[in-house]
């Protein structure tokens, strides 16, 4: 994990780019570089968090966006299928 300060062509703000990359479970190389590895970056303005920090609270929101789309769209949270 690592994190780089970049400004998008055209753009006059720099942003900061969290990358993570995490090994493949399924052991299936890339064709291209040949490595086993699911890269993603994250782009936020915040530089005061951690790394670890940003991508903790990353996930942290996109399961509470799930929940919310459970209880929005079929109650699953409320009232459990039996």
């Amino acid at each position: 994990m690592t994190s780089i300060e970049y400004a998008p062509f055209g753009w006059d703000k720099t942003y900061r780019y969290v990358i993570t990359r995490e090994k493949k479970g399924d052991k299936q190389g890339n064709l291209f570089t040949g490595d086993e590895f699911t890269y993603r970056a994250i782009m936020t303005n915040n530089r005061e968090m951690t790394d670890l920090e940003v991508v903790a609270f990353l996930k942290f929101m996109q399961r509470r966006s799930f929940d919310y789309r459970r209880l929005l769209y079929d109650g699953s949270i409320l009232f459990p299928r039996i």
